[in-house]
């Protein structure tokens, strides 16, 4: 049987394979000076009897396709990735308190990765790309989520209107960020089942995201720039919307 594999580079993102999901990997190929800091890793690895070598940085470079390996380099099973009925049965039905980051049209892998990573931070349960991108998740956006892409479901959705329409129908509430919102991001009460929707610096959300929001809050700066980098803002609304209310 054919495996879909993905390729893992990066010290911590590397490490959360190992301990989320240690039976999904395949080979591993690691810097001499990085190998004292895989040692019991790679003991696992020995047991499970799967292959591992030391590579030098020419090497690894080679293996990863980018520079920033940071000395190591793994093939594991491709992770899930959710699509769009794989998001409203993951989420759809209510079990508790739910945070979902929702990215409209935010391709930038490096912006993805930091998105992730905050996510994983601060509690929310997965995030969700609507990107033309195949893979909106490519080993550059794994490596900056820093093992963060370990502890969040992830979702690539072609319909992301269509998709927060749907949890909207689920009590879910759907909350976009626009700059000109009355309610202020930190003074919003969120509610307890909420997708978080930030669109992309050039463009924003799309007319047909604006029209599955529930409500919309604002970012309030010093006006000095005009924006925020989306993955600062994901970081900012999201540990608003986790803060408990009295």
């Amino acid at each position: 049987m054919n495996e879909r594999r993905e390729k893992i580079y990066g010290l911590e993102a590397a490490r959360a394979v190992f301990e989320v999901r240690p039976q999904d990997v395949r080979r591993v190929a690691y810097h001499p000076e990085t190998g004292p800091l895989l040692g019991r890793y790679l003991k696992e690895a020995a047991s499970r009897r799967v292959a591992y070598s030391e590579k030098h940085d020419e090497e690894l470079r080679a293996i990863a396709g980018s520079e920033h390996h940071e000395g190591v380099v793994i093939e594991a099973l491709e992770r899930e990735v959710l699509d769009e009925q794989g998001v409203v049965d993951r989420f759809g039905e209510d079990h508790g308190p739910l945070r979902l980051i929702a990215l409209d049209g935010v391709e930038n892998p490096h912006n993805i990765g930091a998105v992730i990573r905050s996510a994983a931070f601060l509690g929310a349960h997965g995030v969700i790309v609507h990107a033309r991108l195949e893979q909106p998740f490519p080993p550059a956006a794994i490596r900056v989520a820093e093992g963060g892409a370990e502890h969040v479901a992830l979702a690539r959705v072609s319909d992301l209107a269509g998709v927060l329409a749907a949890l909207a129908e689920r009590d879910i509430a759907v909350v976009g960020t626009d700059a000109r919102a009355e309610d202020d991001v930190q003074r919003y009460r969120y509610p307890r089942r909420t997708a978080l929707v930030l669109g992309s610096e050039a463009a924003g959300l799309s007319s047909a995201v604006r029209r599955t929001l529930t409500h919309t809050v604002g970012i309030r700066g010093t006006g000095a720039v005009e924006s925020l980098n989306v993955s600062v803002a994901a970081g900012i609304v999201l540990a608003a919307a986790m803060l408990p209310r009295s």
